[in-house]
């Protein structure tokens, strides 16, 4: 059975999501994370690293929201990097030229990065 999307705060500069990254699970999450990295950013955090290893299911949808927070981010003076993103988005991200805009931290397994 699936799980629904959840955003979790491990700490300050380190999340992780995990569940169903489709199209409902995105919009449960985006305005939780926009609300976070404005927060992060209030109390002097300058770097978030946000795990993606229990990711179960990930969509364009997903990609537009890794996209959307990253541009936040660099709006609130934040550093955001992705670890462990799913195969499928490295994959979909890479087929839609978008590849090397995600900034991906090397965490556990090593996974190839098409640009």
């Amino acid at each position: 059975m699936s799980r629904p999307a959840r955003l979790l705060v491990i700490a300050a500069d380190r999340w992780s999501i995990a569940g169903m990254l489709d199209f409902d699970g995105v919009a449960l999450l985006a305005p939780e994370g926009r609300r976070l990295l404005r927060a992060a950013a209030r109390q002097g955090v300058r770097r978030i690293t946000i795990d993606l290893a229990a990711v179960e299911f990930a969509n364009s949808a997903a990609l537009a929201l890794l996209l959307d927070w990253l541009a936040l981010a660099r709006h609130q003076g934040l550093e955001l990097g992705y670890a462990q993103i799913p195969e499928s988005l490295v994959h979909l991200a890479s087929l839609s030229n978008l590849g090397g805009l995600l900034p991906l931290v090397d965490q556990g397994p090593s996974r190839p990065v098409a640009a």
